[in-house]
């Protein structure tokens, strides 16, 4: 296989073999799927998913520490249209773009990258926030999809976990706001997080 080339510079022993193989082989297993940009499952589609940058970026930064592949995707998966299109076509991924972009300022600590990224990240927040309804909740719709794969629920109306997701999202963007030095935008943001909580608790 051809291999992303990066040096290993987190690690993992323990004194049970299994484990140390565990960790091993989803190491190597991220690594393969490291290419210009993060990929989906070597063996299936190979393309960005939101869903696989959030996650490999967590493993990423505990594993191989490298920055440009984190900020690669997230410019890749971006998208032109963020008030049409939910990133992938998933709207649970718009939110999981904002928390993959809040963790790579968290883990790289490097704001002049989050600088570049606050006119999207703005954008993206609008957009989100101008789909909620009249209760304040994002409403699910027959024509968007909702990943949220983990729950065999009923998806339509509105979401609880979906929703939750959300908050997480409002919370991470005002803690971004806060790391640039604008004390206002995070505290707006934060104010708009609580409210959304209040909502959600009341309808769920």
């Amino acid at each position: 296989a051809s291999l992303y080339p990066v040096r290993y510079r987190g690690t993992f022993d323990s004194s049970d073999p299994l484990l140390n193989r565990i960790w091993h082989h989803a190491a190597y297993t991220l690594r393969l799927c490291m290419r210009e940009v993060f990929v989906d499952g070597i063996k299936r589609d190979r393309l960005p998913w939101v869903g696989d940058l959030y996650l490999a970026g967590l493993a990423n930064a505990c594993v191989f520490l490298d920055g440009g592949i984190m900020r690669r995707t997230l410019l890749a998966l971006y998208g032109a249209e963020p008030e049409r299109v939910d990133f992938n076509g998933i709207i649970d991924y718009s939110f999981f773009w904002i928390l993959a972009l809040h963790d790579y300022a968290l883990h790289f600590g490097d704001l002049a990258f989050l600088r570049q990224m606050r006119p999207r990240l703005e954008r993206l927040l609008r957009a989100l926030e101008a789909k909620r309804g009249a209760e304040g909740l994002i409403p699910t719709v027959s024509d968007r999809w909702v990943f949220i794969d983990w729950a065999e629920v009923d998806k339509a109306g509105c979401n609880a976990a979906l929703e939750f997701l959300s908050i997480q999202a409002l919370d991470a963007a005002a803690r971004m706001f806060g790391w640039l030095g604008d004390a206002a935008a995070a505290r707006a943001w934060h104010a708009l997080a609580r409210a959304r909580r209040r909502a959600a608790r009341a309808r769920f």
